[in-house]
């Protein structure tokens, strides 16, 4: 639409000058010339609102396609199955330990930038399997979960891992106290207004030179409630962290990222995100 080659707008011009005569050229090709501009405006209007049409579409065919609608209140969310963490992990506890058995990707990146028999803090530890790789490589270790089923299971193994009950918020990660800390796929379950709170305490928690592991799902920012491929009629919270964003949270708190790794989600007990892992050092 209104795309002219410049052969068609030689014609053009040569019918303009034959119809209407020379001297009056400069003023019709400067009216011409106001009037294809406007058009050209009042495409790129339609086609930005057509845009952006679409992508408000696509945006809600992509939540209904992997059923991630946002109830507001407790009645919404019971009503679509939504449950809070403790109750989720009692659900997906059995597969869990079943699906997960190896130790996060790219531990073994993060170990070496510890010292040797260093002290190592697990946020979020689960049922522990990062906890015990990395006191089977000698580092001192202590864990923490929210799971009462999760934890249950870590104190289980009898290992020497100390592993106690607590709430990624409001857990006391103290001053310079850890040459590591280690949260994969925790704060997923954590809105985004606290997250830069927590990744602060936690850089003040480690020592100077310390390293932080983080792992999240990754993709377009957001938080939603998402099915769990683990249990049926169960949805959960989550919070779905740009890469950018990550970079952001962690540089405002005082860290150099180190290593960044990406891969897509690899199997059906998997979230279907991109699985971003971070190694940041204080």
């Amino acid at each position: 639409m209104l795309d002219f080659s410049w052969a068609e707008l030689l014609i053009l011009i040569a019918v303009a000058v034959f119809v209407i005569g020379p001297k009056d050229i400069p003023n019709v090709m400067y009216g011409l010339g106001r009037v294809f501009k406007r058009f050209q405006y009042i495409r790129f209007a339609i086609s930005r609102q057509f845009d952006d049409v679409m992508q408000a579409h696509d945006v809600e065919e992509l939540r209904r396609g992997v059923n991630m609608e946002v109830p507001n209140t407790d009645e919404q969310k019971a009503d679509v199955g939504v449950v809070d963490i403790d109750t989720l992990y009692q659900r997906i506890a059995a597969p869990y330990v079943e699906a997960f058995q190896e130790p996060s990707d790219h531990i073994d990146d993060f170990i070496q930038y510890l010292p040797e028999k260093g002290l190592v803090l697990d946020v979020g530890c689960g049922t522990g399997t990062d906890s015990f790789y990395l006191e089977q490589e000698g580092f001192n270790v202590k864990a923490f979960d929210l799971s009462d089923d999760m934890l249950a299971h870590a104190k289980s193994k009898g290992s020497a891992v100390h592993f106690t009950k607590a709430d990624l918020k409001a857990f006391e990660y103290g001053e310079g106290e850890y040459d590591g800390i280690m949260a994969s796929y925790s704060f997923i379950h954590l809105p985004k207004k606290d997250v830069p709170q927590v990744i602060s305490k936690i850089c003040r928690g480690l020592k100077e030179g310390g390293h932080f592991f983080i792992g999240v799902q990754s993709g377009a920012s957001e938080e939603a409630y998402v099915d769990e491929p683990m249990a049926e009629n169960t949805r959960f919270f989550l919070n779905v962290i740009a890469k950018d964003e990550l970079q952001e949270y962690l540089e405002n708190a005082g860290f150099k990222i180190e290593k960044i790794f990406e891969r897509a989600s690899e199997s059906e007990d998997e979230l279907n995100y991109t699985k971003l892992c971070m190694i940041a050092k204080k």
